[in-house]
């Protein structure tokens, strides 16, 4: 069993978005195989400096300074007085990772800071925080990332070796194939899971939606932002809903699963889409590689986004047996228990360090 555990996540539910479902998925499956295991986030709907305990969840919500350097300060703080501590996981990359492996530098304990996407790829070109996310990834006793091509960043940018593949995990049991959601749409429906902004390929979707002439529909399911909107009258726009049995029949709706992101982590979309044996196509970027490969999905480079059109149209007319194959490797490469002893063998290697 690990020790007594401090996991550090930006956001925690019922705060919306992926990072906070994957940070109470992942605390949640290790919890019971720590001493203790108390979660630290940061509240906005909070009086400054001011903490909410939350005892049903060992949560920590805590009322963020109006200056971000005096919050990180307090949470330095209480990391490095906290008691009893032996590790701590601080999730998701950022300045308060960054507070967390301070605390835990003082305290004289390990770090484990857990990479998610956006955190490395844009926290590297933010000037106000470059240096910062520098130092982590070199003080931190070890990172966990969700892709190779993660890794290999980490690498090639800050020659750090202290890093290890624990990719994202789906829940067979919760995505699998499942009968259509009615009442959306007639004919052909390619559905994009997420918010739509420009890093997960607004531009490549306006193109394709304005060429696609009525020969399939774009559903764009987890909102637009408003001024985006405007430019996507013509498609279905669904509020993403945390309802897996709804979500399990939209994919079931769907003839093609779509991510033409920029850049990514691992998207749960594409993991659950595989999971309910839906053909998925996305782009070669992040964990996508790891996940989709010519026998179970369809990928493209960057620099061939132009053939996103035609290829739509060539699956949506045979889209031949990947699906099946796609959840199979889901289910066998990609189970909660497999993540869940990934993040318990550094936890416990971790603890040699003391």
């Amino acid at each position: 069993m690990a020790g007594h555990v401090l996991f550090v996540c930006e956001t925690y539910p019922p705060d919306p978005g992926g990072l906070a479902q994957a940070g109470r998925r992942i605390s949640s499956s290790l919890q019971s195989h720590c001493a203790s295991l108390r979660r630290l986030c940061l509240d906005k709907s909070l009086p400054p400096a001011a903490a909410c305990w939350d005892e049903e969840r060992d949560l920590v919500r805590l009322g963020p300074l109006p200056d971000e350097d005096e919050t990180l300060q307090l949470v330095e703080q209480y990391v490095a007085h906290l008691q009893p501590l032996d590790l701590v996981h601080a999730f998701y990359g950022g300045p308060l990772a960054a507070a967390a492996v301070a605390g835990a530098l003082r305290a004289g304990k390990p770090s484990l800071v857990s990479l998610r996407g956006n955190d490395l790829d844009r926290g590297i070109y933010r000037s106000k925080s470059s240096a910062l996310l520098q130092w982590m990834v070199q003080r931190a006793s070890a990172l966990s990332c969700v892709s190779r091509e993660q890794v290999a960043k980490l690498r090639a940018w800050f020659q750090v070796s202290h890093t290890h593949y624990i990719p994202n995990s789906v829940d067979g049991q919760l995505f699998y194939p499942d009968e259509p959601l009615d009442g959306i749409a007639q004919g052909p429906l390619v559905v994009f899971a997420g918010e739509m902004r420009w890093k997960k390929g607004l531009q490549v979707v306006v193109e394709v939606a304005e060429q696609a002439r009525g020969r399939f529909q774009i559903a764009l399911v987890g909102g637009l932002r408003g001024a985006d909107k405007k430019r996507l009258p013509e498609l279905i726009h669904i509020p993403y809903q945390h309802d897996r049995a709804w979500m399990r029949q939209l994919y079931a709706r769907a003839d093609l699963v779509w991510l033409p992101a920029f850049w990514e982590g691992m998207p749960n979309a594409v993991l659950e889409a595989m999971a309910c044996a839906r053909p998925v196509l996305a782009h070669r970027v992040g964990g996508v590689g790891d996940l989709l490969q010519p026998d179970r999905g369809w990928l493209l480079d960057l620099n061939e986004t132009e053939r996103s059109l035609d290829l739509i149209l060539e699956i949506l007319a045979n889209p031949q047996d990947k699906g099946q194959r796609a959840r199979q490797y889901a289910l066998q490469h990609h189970q909660p228990q497999h993540e869940t002893e990934a993040y318990l063998e550094l936890y416990r290697m971790l603890s040699h360090t003391l």
